[in-house]
């Protein structure tokens, strides 16, 4: 999902089309996702 949203530009609707799945689904697994890579970059929290 971080793929199809943040790379390729998908939009949420897409998305989740595209991973037959919810747009709430999406946006939370987007959140999770973009909260782990900044953890492993050792920027949690920060901002």
């Amino acid at each position: 999902m971080l793929t199809l949203v943040a790379i390729l530009g998908e939009s949420y609707e897409a998305t989740a089309e595209i991973c037959g799945c919810a747009v709430g689904t999406v946006k939370s697994r987007l959140n999770r996702a973009r909260h782990q890579i900044l953890q492993e970059l050792g920027e949690e929290g920060e901002g």
